[in-house]
């Protein structure tokens, strides 16, 4: 993986792991805006179950992907375990225990 520079916005080096550059120009770099390719469904649960929430996502470059609950960001929350797949675009979101607090919306 490399990190991306930029000089005079039509040229980009992209820095290699091994410390070495290469010249990529405007051209060659096509961004694809962040599309959901599935979306969350409307779901029911029981208490006690566990809940897997799943959608699907595209873009290039990856996305960042952050998960919400109520407009509250869960990303670092020890309550729900997240899990984003870059290669694939899988985001998911696991309630282990289902309790009433977990009612709501998830985004």
């Amino acid at each position: 993986m490399g990190v991306l520079e930029v000089e005079k916005k039509t040229n980009f080096f992209l820095k290699m792991s091994d410390g070495q550059f290469v010249s990529l120009s405007a051209a060659e770099i096509k961004a694809t805006p962040p599309q959901f390719t599935q979306p969350l469904k409307d779901t029911v649960a029981t208490d006690g179950d566990e809940l897997t929430l799943v959608a699907m996502v595209t873009g290039s470059p990856m996305p960042h992907v952050s998960w919400f609950h109520n407009n509250q960001n869960i990303d670092k929350s020890e309550d729900f375990v997240i899990n984003f797949d870059r290669n694939t675009g899988r985001c998911e979101c696991v309630i282990v225990e289902c309790l009433p607090d977990d009612q709501g919306t998830f985004r």
